[in-house]
């Protein structure tokens, strides 16, 4: 794999098939290091940020406003509601209802 590693989408840390709105995901993911400093997904090690990648593990610092957060949402997630849309999974399914949070 060829690559920042904390910029991967879910699909290709999994190695399955992916299309250009991956792009979305890194924008949304450059999105969040501008406003918090580091990548959101930052981990000890390699194995420990791909799970947080798959699981979509994001934790905002208590000063990015809720505004913020919705931009990253928005902009970087809408790659992942597509590829949901594609499996007929809703969001929850696939992260679950809990796993953005501040």
């Amino acid at each position: 794999m060829c690559g920042t590693l904390d910029y991967l989408p879910p699909e290709m840390v999994e190695g399955t098939s992916h299309s250009t709105s991956a792009d979305n995901w890194c924008l949304g993911i450059l999105l969040y290091e501008f406003l918090v400093g580091s990548p959101p997904f930052e981990s000890e090690s390699t194995k420990e940020t791909y799970k947080r990648i798959v699981k979509c593990d994001i934790k905002y610092p208590a000063y990015v406003t809720p505004g913020a957060r919705d931009l990253v949402g928005k902009v970087g997630f809408c790659f992942l509601f597509g590829l949901l849309m594609q499996y007929n999974m809703s969001f929850t399914m696939f992260c679950g209802a809990n796993s953005i949070r501040g």
